[in-house]
């Protein structure tokens, strides 16, 4: 069993409780029952719940992570609508370069060089796993060391004297590293955790 809890205000939340799976979500507040999801596809569609003395809020999922929207602002992130999510872009970018590296290994195949190969090879498992290590721990260190080693292709690029396009787009991601780093991950109001839903236990235990 997983539980979250959304604050809506000093004194109020919302509690809500599921199955692994994303399976029959319960919303609650002050221990009613407001609102039930019965699964992944009915959160992605989301859909209003009228809380009592708040007024409306509309619950969905996006990207795994539970919202909750009023007037504009989710919640449980503090996310406000159409603000930038500097820190989802930069790791986003380093499966993008990922790619552009993929296209870069098929060119390859056809020199006559083997090393250039493997070193392309390995860095598409790089930036793949720097990228996963930063979305999911988010945490800036892997967007630091991904700026370290876009920075030490382009140094070799303009040593190998490579195209005006290359190093251009070696700058624009370096520019949204850099800007997801120092702006870091959303402050989450809320994050889902796992309890321990022993016999006679309360709902919160193990938090």
């Amino acid at each position: 069993m997983y539980q979250q809890i959304i604050p809506l205000s000093p004194t109020q939340s919302l509690l809500l409780t599921w199955e692994k799976g994303w399976h029959n979500l319960t919303i609650k507040k002050d221990n009613q029952i407001i609102g039930v999801f019965k699964d992944i596809h009915d959160l992605k569609t989301g859909k209003n719940v009228q809380i009592p003395d708040f007024g409306t809020v509309f619950i969905r999922m996006d990207r795994d992570q539970i919202e909750a929207w009023q007037n504009g602002k989710d919640l449980a992130s503090g996310q406000i609508s159409g603000q930038s999510d500097h820190f989802r872009m930069a790791y986003q970018i380093l499966y993008l370069f990922a790619l552009i590296q993929i296209g870069l290994l098929f060119f390859s195949a056809t020199l006559p060089s083997k090393g250039f190969t493997a070193v392309v090879g390995a860095l598409i498992f790089v930036f793949c796993g720097l990228g996963f290590w930063a979305q999911k721990k988010e945490v800036v260190l892997p967007l630091w060391l991904s700026v370290g080693l876009v920075g030490l292709i382009g140094l070799s690029s303009l040593l190998a004297a490579f195209s005006i396009f290359s190093l251009a787009i070696i700058t624009l991601v370096l520019f949204v590293l850099i800007r997801g780093a120092r702006t870091g991950p959303l402050t989450r109001a809320s994050k889902a955790v796992q309890i321990d839903m022993q016999e006679g236990g309360p709902l919160d235990a193990g938090v």
